[in-house]
């Protein structure tokens, strides 16, 4: 009686088919299926880093701010408004460049801050400071909700009276963000990216002064 041992019909692996690639010399009990199963994108280990990072305060959306001291520099600051621009850009000076602008330069101190999920912005955040007599109710209001904003998620509104923000809290407090090990100089770099003031003769000074 011939034996069909080793015959195509009664070959288990022939029968199966072929193993996926790189699956030829493994056993079933070798074999991780898990290592298939679906993961949805963004699930990974994968981290961007944000090439251009917003600079100004988070509008419309719920954030945290970043209370690590490192994280935070008291700067003075410039805010000039061009021709044709609905919105004012933040320029960060040298001491001297702010002395030569006397009392149109404004001290703030640049906060980093994650609005959710998970977005980069820096915020220069002007220290609270009664001109001609009368403070100014948003940026008092903008300072105080600092420490509410370092340790929950909130956002900050216009209030009813129209004399500064109101704190809202998020219903849902999610997770801590996950800070960014990247320095403080790396992240104003990609927000202030070419307004940086540190010498009488730079472009926005000639405007002031009408030089051009």
């Amino acid at each position: 009686m011939q034996s069909n041992h080793g015959s195509p019909e009664n070959d288990g692996n022939a029968a199966r088919g072929p193993l996926p690639d790189g699956l030829e010399q493994s056993s079933e009990t070798e074999f991780d299926l898990n290592k298939y199963a679906y993961r949805a994108p963004g699930g990974g280990s994968v981290r961007r880093e944000q090439l251009t990072i917003p600079e100004g305060r988070p509008k419309d959306c719920f954030f945290r701010v970043d209370p690590r001291p490192e994280m935070q520099l008291k700067v003075s600051i410039f805010e000039y408004q061009a021709d044709g621009r609905l919105g004012r850009d933040t320029y960060i000076l040298t001491p001297d460049v702010a002395e030569h602008l006397g009392h149109r330069a404004k001290p703030a101190v640049i906060r980093v801050c994650i609005r959710r999920p998970s977005i980069l912005q820096l915020w220069a955040v002007k220290e609270p400071k009664a001109e001609r007599g009368t403070p100014n109710g948003y940026t008092i209001s903008a300072w105080e909700a600092l420490p509410t904003l370092e340790k929950h998620w909130a956002s900050l509104v216009q209030n009813e009276s129209s004399t500064g923000y109101d704190v809202v809290l998020a219903e849902t407090q999610w997770a801590d963000p996950e800070w960014r090990d990247e320095s403080l100089a790396k992240l104003v770099l990609k927000a202030f990216r070419g307004r940086f003031v540190d010498d009488l003769d730079h472009e926005l000074i000639q405007k002031l002064q009408g030089r051009i």
